[in-house]
């Protein structure tokens, strides 16, 4: 039984140890007496001197036969002091207890302790025979390291003997585990292969592989590769690496492509440290094999879907709630039949997640072949840069990796690499060969077809003549049985409600509509999965266009294209294709380009429109401005005739020059836009440049003007209907600066609507805010003088921390806010926190009346934040919907800022955002709403 311990009265933690146990544990200690060695311990340090002259035999060998460079020193002899004497192994002797009691003779063995109290630590027992194992000169050299950051020897020697070292190595783990030696394994570098034969370099199949590394173990790694690289490659080298590491990084989709990086980085490091070059990442070949890579990785997510998609079930489906459902409508099972005419019904032998989708109009305005696995559309765009061959017989096979577009992707990848921009659109030429994601979706497990909206069989010739129209242009294929696009798509697929909606009110112009976000039984839509945020992409609003107006220089003249079917031009790639067909007239038509109503579609097209301002701005415009599909171009005068006319260096010969080798398809000028004159129409809106003014197109004033008659017609409205007129009011004041201050009554009536499904009272607070906007859009050619907007030094200074929070000073008075726990999540970072402060301080200006119709100078010492404000997005989604709430807080008052960066010591602010708070007397009044997308994560210090 073992023996039991006794607790010290009063102090629970303590024990005193039984009488057994103490006797067991005694130990002689004498004053006078030296170390006494048993024989048993003598044999111990003979087996270990004799291990000692062995690991040394091994050392000698190793330097004479492998010439190895890292082995370690001999080991030091084993000494026995002369002065230790043996004793027999046990001995008796009496003791007394703690009592003073003597006990009875346990055997013991016996350890004679020197003692040693009086000496120092640096004094040895025998001063004359005492040989250290470790010296004070030896460590006097270094210090303690809480964490070693140097790379192990066996790494560099990977790089000497020229074998690519993996990023695994560079992982805390593993860097500790080379560090200490634990279980490392090392193997002879062949015959042939740098370096002498038979020397041993590290095993490197002994460590994981770098796919095994996860997004963030690879990040951090591969900073630590950087470091290592500065101490065993040239600078210019290093240079390239790390021009090869930033352009990954810049790239907006990095995370979304980061399998397909990793690969196209280990080739890299592959091939370079086995042959070593210098990395240019400008060169043709390097964006080939990146491209490569990203259609290895497009494939290989093309079969995983196919491959995990499960079978169609052939039970009844269940029925769920949908607004595009008519429950009286049905589709019959049986054998899948072709038809010869669009509106022929076709019975399917599958189940659908909704299978009662047939029309129910009887219309033959067009007859369409149906597709059998035997026929193929004949389809050819005339600018397309891979052409589909399109036989007749073409197997269906074929139908999926059809890509469409008028866009050179081989003119784009020129042009880029000449503007310097291929960094800027890493995905540009990929996607223009192999089509765009669009997004990240997850796979479809079931189809969905379900029923289109009612208004499309209002007009359903408009629908037909879309569809002819789309297959002419090679961007869509049908009509096909529900089977046979099964087969296309390899599995599931889902289609949107097609409806009609009037161009213009009271016109009976109709345009088709896709409603993606028409949701499923599961209550999911295709848009649900995309995120349009995903790519930030430029708008150029109407105070974009008026600030380059307002600082133009005399003579300045604008041209104005546009696009044609611009979102139609961008292709998608094979394996998202599922996502957006067509269902008419139950027959699947199969779409192969961005669709109208997709939220991801603006993104696809606007990266074509960004890298298009660039490109144009980079070979001579002075000034490019864009909204969707229209564009304007800017020149500025280098001179004067003797007559006083200007002189310009780019006129519209040269723009064409530029973008149509491209592939834009510009509308005929004559047909849209306009030559470059000092007038020209943008937003709704009629611009005089030699004038510097701005008014509404007459057309637009009448179009408002009718609309909010018809609103003030109206005994109640809707909350479409109040949203509607109040976004109209909102656009036109910018033409009518006044109008402003008639607008809050209807902004609140807007908020107060719980339901989009009811009605509510106009009450006569809104009717007498909306009678000035009657009178004044009555009024023919109100225009607005556009003049530059003064700049305004408030002394603001913003900074953000992440110990504490943030901070903003304005002139001698302060302003602070706490981050709350857990703010630090979904890509919320110190950039993030900077950029809120930016936000804090626009939101300030925009409440304090003596800020409008003005540049307000802001001071902050974060670089990324600024440059990114200053481009107008930035590749983070959490930074770039800050930069976004930022533009819509200053368009309100005809503000924008002017960041200016300062030193850290510098920034006032600073202080502030660390928690060291200013004097209460001095504590700015911030009587400002936080948005709702902040109000979970800061708190205002009052």
């Amino acid at each position: 039984m073992p023996p039991v311990s006794h607790p010290i009265e009063g102090c629970s933690s303590r024990y005193i140890r039984a009488e057994s146990e103490r006797r067991s544990a005694s130990v002689d200690v004498s004053h006078s007496s030296p170390l006494v060695i048993s024989a048993a311990m003598r044999k111990e340090y003979e087996r270990k001197d004799q291990e000692r002259i062995e690991r040394n035999e091994e050392r000698k060998r190793r330097r004479e036969m492998s010439a190895e460079a890292d082995v370690s020193e001999d080991e030091e002899d084993v000494v026995i002091e002369r002065d230790v004497e043996e004793q027999p192994e046990e001995d008796q002797r009496n003791f007394m207890d703690n009592e003073g009691n003597e006990r009875e003779h346990l055997p013991y063995k016996r350890f004679a302790v020197e003692d040693v109290s009086s000496k120092t630590l640096s004094s040895p027992m025998n001063e004359e025979k005492f040989q250290p194992l470790i010296t004070y000169q030896e460590a006097a050299n270094f210090s303690f390291i809480a964490h070693d950051t140097s790379i192990p020897e066996p790494i560099k020697l990977l790089v000497k003997y020229r074998h690519c070292p993996p990023l695994a190595l560079f992982t805390t783990d593993s860097l500790e585990r080379i560090k200490i030696g634990r279980n490392i394994k090392y193997t002879k570098i062949g015959t042939g292969e740098h370096g002498p034969a038979n020397t041993k370099i590290l095993d490197v199949s002994d460590f994981p592989s770098d796919c095994d590394l996860s997004y963030v173990e690879w990040i951090q790694a591969y900073n630590t590769f950087l470091s290592f690289l500065t101490t065993v490659l040239d600078k210019n080298l290093c240079k390239g690496f790390l021009d090869h590491w930033d352009g990954m990084l810049k790239d907006p989709g990095f995370a979304k492509w980061f399998p397909a990086y990793r690969r196209f980085d280990q080739r890299i490091r592959q091939a370079f440290f086995t042959h070593p070059f210098v990395l240019d990442t400008k060169d043709g070949e390097y964006t080939k094999a990146l491209m490569e890579a990203k259609t290895d990785y497009t494939n290989t997510l093309s079969i995983a879907s196919t491959s995990t998609s499960p079978p169609y079930r052939s039970e009844t489906p269940r029925r769920g709630f949908h607004p595009y459902i008519r429950r009286s409508s049905s589709f019959p099972h049986g054998k899948v039949v072709p038809s010869s005419s669009l509106r022929k019904r076709i019975d399917l032998n599958v189940s659908l997640i909704t299978k009662q989708f047939a029309s129910g109009s009887t219309s033959v305005h067009a007859k369409i072949p149906c597709h059998t696995t035997s026929t193929f559309a004949p389809s050819v765009a005339t600018k397309t840069t891979l052409r589909v061959p399109a036989p007749e017989t073409a197997p269906l096979s074929n139908e999926l990796s059809r890509i469409t577009t008028p866009y050179n992707a081989n003119e784009w990848s020129r042009v880029l690499d000449e503007c310097n921009l291929t960094s800027s659109y890493p995905n540009l030429v990929h996607d223009l060969l192999y089509g765009s994601p669009i997004g990240n979706p997850p796979s479809i497990s079931e189809t969905f077809i379900p029923d289109n909206m009612p208004s499309a069989h209002l007009h359903p010739e408009i629908i037909e003549d879309f569809l002819l129209e789309e297959r002419d242009a090679g961007r869509m294929s049908g009509p096909f049985s529900f089977k046979d696009a099964s087969l296309i798509f390899r599995g599931p697929f889902r289609t949107a409600p097609l409806g009609l909606v009037e161009k213009e009110p009271g016109t009976a112009k109709f345009r088709m509509i896709r409603n993606f976000s028409a949701r499923d039984q599961f209550h999911t839509s295709t848009n649900d999965w995309l995120d349009s945020h995903d790519i930030v992409i430029k708008w150029h609003s109407c105070y974009s266009m008026a600030d380059t107006i307002a600082s133009a220089p005399p003579g300045a003249q604008v041209a104005s294209l546009d696009v044609v079917k611009a979102y139609r031009n961008s292709p998608i790639m094979p394996s998202h294709k599922a996502y957006i067909p067509i269902q008419w007239d139950g027959l699947i038509w199969v779409d192969h380009n961005a669709p109208f109503g997709l939220a991801t579609s603006g993104n696809i097209q606007g990266t074509v429109g960004d890298a298009t301002v660039d490109v144009v701005e980079k070979k001579g415009a002075d000034r490019v401005l864009k909204w969707v599909d229209n564009f304007n171009f800017f020149r500025f005068p280098i001179g004067q005739n003797s007559n006083g006319t200007f002189i310009y260096a780019f006129d519209l010969e040269r723009l064409y020059a530029i973008t149509n080798p491209l592939g834009i398809p510009w509308h005929p000028i004559e047909e849209e836009g306009n030559d470059f004159a000092f007038e020209t129409d943008y937003l709704g809106f009629h611009w005089n440049i030699a004038e510097k003014t701005v008014q509404l197109v007459e057309k637009k004033r009448m179009k408002y003007l009718t609309k909010l008659q018809a609103f003030l017609q109206k005994r109640k409205a809707s909350k479409k209907d109040v949203t509607s007129i109040h976004g109209t009011l909102q656009h036109v004041a910018f033409v009518f600066r006044d109008g402003r201050s008639f607008l809050p009554t209807l902004s609140k009536f807007a908020a107060s609507f719980r339901s989009k499904f009811t009605s509510r009272t106009i009450n006569s607070s809104i009717r007498n805010e909306l009678s000035w906007w009657l009178t004044a859009l009555s009024i023919p050619n109100v225009k607005r003088t556009l003049n530059p907007r003064p700049t305004i030094d408030p002394d603001i200074w913003v900074d953000a921390s992440t110990s504490w929070g943030i901070g903003l000073v304005v002139g001698e008075r302060w302003a602070a806010w706490h981050c709350i726990k857990g703010w630090k999540s979904d890509g919320r970072d110190i950039g993030w926190a900077e950029a809120v402060a930016i936000e804090l301080a626009v939101l300030w200006l925009t409440v304090n009346p003596l800020y409008h119709d003005a540049q307000i100078l802001i001071r902050g010492d974060n670089t990324a934040v600024i440059d990114a404000y200053r481009k107008g997005r930035s590749t983070n989604k959490q930074r770039n919907l800050v930069i976004r709430r930022i533009a819509g807080h200053l368009a309100a008052v005809n503000m924008s800022i002017v960041p200016f960066h300062v030193c850290s010591e510098d920034n006032r602010a600073d202080p502030i955002s660390r928690g060291n708070l200013g004097p209460s007397h001095l504590m700015l009044q911030t009587n400002f709403e936080l948005p709702l997308e902040l109000t979970p994560f800061l708190q205002c210090i009052v």
